[in-house]
């Protein structure tokens, strides 16, 4: 399990203590099992029960599931297989303490969106340095911990970072010791190793 900051647990315990309403959702993460699968098949069959425009022009689209055999059933199988927190560690966490302190109350719950895994998709997060950048100055900098090498086109990386420099695309790939946690993050090592030095920051 990802660890968490107990400061910031404590900080939203008392925050959660004294809202009487909360609209924040977790993401959660799922192998999805049949139920599941043509529960939503089934749902996207029916006309919506809402539908409305969200930011950007995206269109919102909700279908409910009636309660019965099928939600019993759904309800039953997500009980039986493991779950992963996408976005929400320190709002789970603080939810769990609470729950304990009060007793273990049936009634409670948090709100969540489940994700089955095989619809997930990672995009890139982009970090942009303006300018100018000495570009011999930050290859030299990637390549105390890195291997970097130079490519033909665009980058699409699936391990290491692609940095476009100077008109051209060079692939960086970390070759240490990684440390635990998000310290260990390709990002982070950009942020700890390259971009000080780089930028001055």
């Amino acid at each position: 399990p990802e660890s968490v900051r107990s400061d910031r647990v404590q900080a939203l315990m008392r925050h959660f203590a004294t809202v009487p309403a909360r609209p924040e959702l977790v993401a959660l993460l799922h192998r999805a099992g049949p139920v599941f699968t043509k529960t939503v098949t089934d749902a996207f069959g029916k006309p919506a029960s809402l539908r409305f425009g969200g930011p950007d022009g995206l269109e919102q689209t909700v279908w409910r599931v009636e309660a019965g055999p099928t939600t019993s059933a759904l309800s039953e199988e997500l009980s039986g297989t493991v779950h992963y927190i996408a976005d929400g560690h320190h709002r789970v966490a603080a939810n769990l303490a609470l729950w304990r302190s009060t007793g273990g109350p049936n009634d409670t719950g948090l709100p969540c969106v489940v994700y089955p895994m095989d619809e997930l998709r990672l995009s890139a997060f982009h970090r942009r340095v303006t300018g100018p950048v000495d570009t011999d100055r930050l290859l030299a900098l990637l390549a105390v911990d890195f291997d970097v090498r130079e490519c033909s086109g665009q980058v699409t990386v699936s391990e290491g970072l692609g940095v476009y420099t100077a008109r051209r695309w060079v692939r960086a790939t970390f070759g240490g010791g990684r440390r635990e946690g998000d310290a260990g993050l390709d990002v982070a090592l950009l942020h700890d190793r390259v971009l000080p030095p780089l930028v001055g920051g």
